[in-house]
């Protein structure tokens, strides 16, 4: 079974993913953690993310779409085991690009209130101070 977890930052989809995927058969796909590594990596498209994401922009969706078909290319998902995406898709583009890919068999969104989010948010920021 193919999962999409949507919601809001600080929504607790990273947190709820890891619950899911450790209590469950899943391969977890976390965009936020592919963009990051792949930036650090220094390679064309890691400078390319770095630039695009320290302008205050989004990746474009064809973008993030031709990184996702590639990172499916190259894990291994065991026998069994399903997808759980955490963070993609953000529109419909990349919705309809993974539905012409992949069977989606579950979007689950996590509706947290917002007066939460923002605090979560805000303890976020707070860390990053330290």
């Amino acid at each position: 079974m193919n999962v999409i977890l949507i919601g809001s930052p600080g929504s607790g989809k990273g947190t709820q993913g890891r619950c899911i995927a450790d209590s469950n058969k899943y391969v977890t796909i976390i965009t936020g953690e592919m963009l990051r590594a792949e930036s650090a990596s220094g390679s064309d498209l890691g400078n390319e993310i770095k630039s695009t994401i320290d302008a205050g922009n989004l990746i474009s969706d064809e973008k993030m779409n031709e990184i996702i078909e590639t990172h499916l290319q190259n894990i291994v998902i065991p026998n069994g085991y399903g997808l759980l995406f955490d963070g993609y898709p953000r529109t419909v583009e990349q919705a309809e690009f993974l539905d012409g890919i992949l069977t989606i068999d579950k979007v689950v969104f996590l509706d947290v209130n917002e007066e939460i989010v923002t605090n979560r948010i805000l303890k976020r920021g707070i860390g990053w101070l330290r």
